[in-house]
């Protein structure tokens, strides 16, 4: 309970803007903009996502996950 009471208002955020364009395309008249939203993010550069990717890391709890999936192919990586 404490830890949902803490976790503050970026869990909720980051699943407003993750569903949004998923709800959007079943409506005909916004499909053109979830389109043009996607196109555009073609644009983006690299570093962007990388940035994005860490936020949805941190935020979503999946640290220890990454932290075990990074440990794991440095492990590998090193261990031939």
């Amino acid at each position: 309970m404490v830890a949902l009471k803490t976790r503050g208002w970026k869990d909720d955020y980051l699943l407003v803007i993750g569903t949004v364009p998923i709800i959007l395309s079943f409506i005909p008249d916004m499909q053109i903009y979830v389109k043009q939203g996607f196109e555009a993010l073609k644009e983006t550069p690299e570093w962007y996502w990388y940035l994005m990717a860490g936020l949805f890391v941190d935020t979503l709890g999946f640290r220890s996950l990454l932290r075990g999936i990074i440990d794991s192919t440095l492990q590998k990586r090193f261990k031939k």
